[in-house]
């Protein structure tokens, strides 16, 4: 069995990351979804969306990763997530494209790319572009 090399690559400020496919359920465009703002949570909860009669939380990835805050604005686009079996909503500053990295190297440990977070599976370098991969399971404390 082969390993599915099919990322969503996305921006955030400057950089490019990338979400496997297999674990993306839909992208949505901001502007089709209402987020209503829940109380006292962290910063980097948007709040709710109802997708479809689903209540799904929305994290802002900006924020979670402590980059600066942007206007939102109607090139950022909502990644649905699967997380442990739940749906989670992820704003991101927009989309690039999907790449397919079965003849690329990943450079995969912590120590190869100096991270010292373990939400970041690797790196790859395609193009112009220079990808961290996201483990999203380790992102979110979800239980």
């Amino acid at each position: 069995m082969t390993e599915n090399n099919q990322y969503l690559v996305f921006k955030l400020d400057k950089e490019a990351y990338g979400i496997n496919i297999k674990e993306i359920y839909e992208v949505l465009r901001l502007k089709e979804i209402l987020i209503t703002e829940i109380p006292n949570v962290p910063k980097y909860v948007e709040g709710i969306i109802n997708l479809r009669g689903n209540v799904i939380p929305l994290i802002n990835l900006r924020a979670k990763l402590k980059l600066e805050k942007n206007i939102i604005n109607k090139k950022n686009r909502v990644i649905i997530v699967n997380l442990k079996g739940k749906k989670v909503g992820i704003l991101v500053d927009k989309i690039l494209k999907i790449f397919n990295f079965h003849n690329c190297k990943m450079f995969s440990s912590c120590r190869e790319i100096k991270c010292k977070y373990n939400y970041i599976k690797g790196l790859y370098k395609k193009q112009n572009y220079q990808i961290f991969i996201l483990n999203i399971n380790n992102l979110f404390d979800i239980k």
